[in-house]
């Protein structure tokens, strides 16, 4: 299955530099139909200071057919396993 990135945006929330210990969580926020959200945290893994926020938003893509498609629902449930916990469904 392919997917396309449909929409990204970034806050920023404080200076970062070449001496920053920066870590990224990402987590599985919601699922649509077609589609599925990353949330993203950056921040200093020292302080715990956050560097920025982020969201994106990646739609399954037939090009085939030059469409969206369903995503599986086998999918979804792989995908809260590893999570392990539930995700929203939108």
């Amino acid at each position: 299955m392919a997917y396309v990135l449909a929409r990204a945006e970034c806050d920023y929330r404080s200076p970062a530099t070449l001496e920053d210990d920066l870590v990224c969580h990402t987590r599985v926020a919601s699922f649509g139909r077609s589609s599925f959200a990353f949330e993203y945290l950056l921040r200093d893994g020292r302080s715990g200071r956050a560097v920025a926020e982020g969201r994106t938003v990646q739609v399954a893509y037939d090009y085939a057919a030059k469409a969206a498609r369903p995503l599986d629902e086998s999918l979804k449930e792989a995908v809260e396993r590893f999570e392990g916990r539930p995700i929203e469904r939108t």
